[in-house]
């Protein structure tokens, strides 16, 4: 088995991940269309873990049958085209190895303005033909310029764009508080609770904590010394609790599922 997670990618799955960044007009849609390859590699099938996050996934699962579950709840078994919302709680999903997965990874609001929203993982039956075409192309390359042409289409009949959403982002990601986005947004805290739920089915104090504990993820992997309390948390303490409320495990158990090693050779 081998295991991917966004904090640990590089380490774990870089040969197993391709990725395809488009430009232009879909950019701030859109940050980039992948695929789980490599399978003959690992015929036990590809372990994901998803951080809580602010993006979604859209995954063509072709013959594969992916299986997910979330902290406190049933697992839920998916195959064909679905989309993965954005979520609150750390998400594990398993990939068997009969097929490489295909997908699109959205910018935070993109999900919404190219598909319209949707709060659980939820199957798209309507896509299934697009799934078909894209099964018969010999290649990545060819499918991430399918997939782009496809969304291209989809963004010409959109007349929403997730504008406001980055910028509060933007200012959540710069420490700002709840107020202070709303503010420099020109919403009141109100509107924009309003204004997050849309986009995201979240609330912009949950956006907060969620970009808050991403961000120190990401720094303490890559610098192991890095201080807590330049996030904002107190200590340790108030970490643990904010890292436990939000993906259901403690750090150590989070960490204990990447454990198995690479097969040798992959």
């Amino acid at each position: 088995m081998v295991h991917r997670s966004e904090i640990l990618h590089d380490t774990h799955f870089g040969r197993h991940y391709l990725r395809h960044e488009p430009t232009g007009e879909l950019t701030p849609y859109v940050s980039h269309v992948w695929k789980l390859t490599g399978y003959d590699l690992i015929p036990q099938g590809v372990a994901e873990h998803y951080l809580p996050r602010l993006e979604a996934d859209l995954v063509f699962a072709f013959a594969n049958r992916c299986l997910y579950r979330s902290a406190g709840r049933d697992l839920l078994a998916f195959s064909g085209p679905h989309v993965l919302p954005p979520q609150a709680k750390a998400l594990a999903c398993l990939h068997p190895a009969s097929r490489a997965v295909l997908g699109v990874s959205f910018r935070p609001g993109g999900q919404t303005a190219l598909l319209g929203p949707s709060a659980e993982i939820q199957a798209l039956p309507r896509l299934a033909a697009l799934e078909t075409e894209l099964s018969h192309l010999s290649d990545f390359h060819s499918q991430a310029h399918r997939i782009e042409s496809w969304l291209g289409e989809r963004m010409r009949q959109t007349t929403v764009q997730p504008q406001l959403l980055t910028q509060a982002l933007s200012c959540f990601n710069q420490g700002d508080s709840v107020a202070e986005a709303a503010d420099a947004v020109g919403l009141s805290p109100r509107s924009l609770q309003r204004h997050c739920q849309q986009w995201l089915g979240l609330s912009p104090r949950t956006c907060r904590r969620v970009l808050r504990l991403r961000a120190t993820l990401t720094r303490l992997w890559r610098e192991p010394g890095y201080g807590l309390h330049d996030s904002g948390y107190h200590d340790y303490a108030h970490f643990f609790r904010e890292f436990r409320s939000l993906t259901g495990l403690s750090p150590s158990a989070y960490l204990s599922q990447f454990e198995p090693a690479v097969p040798s050779g992959a």
